[in-house]
């Protein structure tokens, strides 16, 4: 897959965010995220930190882990077209966990300045991430938090 703006949106049209964005949106979008890589066992987000930004998994896997006292508890794993971060950046709030790369992965990111960007798109994108922090409470709610240990191949 291609860092061009139309290898972004064949990337994001493959995400459930934008199911209900059209391939001509889509394409008018795609150049306001960038791609970032990061390697195995790199933190891209902080526990208390803040996220500026909402990362697209394009590859890899990754893991969402909070530390509590003493321990530290996985508590999602996270593969292609799955996001993050979009908690912080859509309540301003501290991150509630940190996000580590199991394998080596690729991220398309949409940074906060970019989202006022997003003309039509905006409230449709931003619905779909309430949709998303909806189904993980529900998720969170329905199993507990701790997420059930996968070998990294």
């Amino acid at each position: 897959m291609s860092d061009t703006p139309s290898g972004i949106s064949d990337f994001l049209a493959s995400c459930p965010v934008f199911q209900n964005v059209s391939r001509e949106q889509i394409e008018e979008i795609a150049p306001l995220f960038r791609r970032e890589s990061h390697p195995s066992g790199a933190v891209i987000l902080h526990q208390g930190g803040y996220s500026a930004a909402i990362y697209f998994i394009r590859s890899g896997r990754l893991a969402a882990r909070i530390q509590r006292g003493d321990t530290r508890e996985t508590v999602a794993h996270l593969q292609p077209t799955d996001l993050f971060g979009e908690l912080s950046f859509v309540t301003g709030r501290p991150c509630v966990c940190d996000v580590e790369v199991d394998v080596d992965a690729d991220v398309v990111v949409l940074p906060r300045e970019e989202l006022a960007k997003l003309p039509k798109q905006q409230e449709e994108v931003l619905r779909s991430l309430m949709k998303v922090i909806a189904g993980r409470l529900q998720q969170t709610v329905t199993r507990g938090t701790k997420a059930q240990e996968q070998p990294v191949v």
